[in-house]
């Protein structure tokens, strides 16, 4: 599905792995470039986005690139393009060295993409142990980085309950109604905090909800 959105960038199905995000230095992408160089074969590797107030950083990356045309630039990416850049990689790879919780991870594993991430807690929080198709690397490990990438591209996909358990925990355990609601008891916690009466407020009125007792209360001071 979507594989003729992959054309106009030369991918081909299940033949590139793919980097999604910011060009800034704490991703790592200059590391990527040149493990995956060092590859060798027909994959390819798509750069997915642009430079975010880091276009010296940005231009050092095609630099690197300039010589090797398996590297492709796609600039940022939406909508079913990204799915499909998603969807369709041979591993989805992201080697920063500093993160929040990735979204750009949260969505290759939802997508069931195989991934390639270095160590770092943000990342360790979201594959934990890992399986066949979810692996971490030493960060800042070049060699390391260079042989996970080879052998994640030229592996074939074999079924792997651990795999599909963790695909399902990510999706059910993150989302945006799960964020949405979750914000929204940190407001409402805020709200009671400021109303200097935590200890008074015990729970909605019958038939309101949190957000709506905290709205009635405030009305009948």
């Amino acid at each position: 599905m979507g594989a003729d959105l992959l054309e106009p960038f030369g991918l081909q199905p299940g033949r590139y792995a793919v980097c999604v995000g910011r060009l800034v230095p704490e991703k790592r992408a200059d590391l990527l470039i040149k493990a995956f160089r060092q590859v060798g074969g027909d994959h390819r590797l798509a750069i997915v986005g642009d430079s975010s107030f880091s276009d010296d950083y940005s231009r050092h990356l095609r630099d690197l690139a300039a010589d090797d045309p398996r590297v492709v630039f796609t600039g940022f990416a939406y909508g079913a393009t990204l799915a499909a850049l998603y969807q369709h990689a041979g591993v989805f790879v992201q080697p920063s060295a500093l993160e929040g919780l990735p979204l750009t991870l949260l969505e290759a594993v939802s997508y069931d993409s195989p991934v390639l991430v270095s160590d770092i807690p943000p990342h360790l929080e979201v594959v934990g142990k890992g399986s066949s198709r979810h692996r971490t690397v030493p960060v800042d490990d070049l060699e390391a980085l260079t042989t996970a990438l080879r052998q994640m591209l030229l592996a074939d996909r074999a079924p792997d309950p651990v795999a599909d358990e963790l695909r399902s925990a990510v999706v059910s355990h993150y989302s945006w109604d799960t964020a949405v609601i979750e914000l929204e008891q940190i407001y409402l916690r805020s709200l009671a905090k400021r109303r200097g009466s935590p200890g008074r407020h015990h729970g909605p009125h019958q038939g309101t909800s949190r957000a709506d007792d905290i709205v009635l209360q405030k009305g009948s001071r």
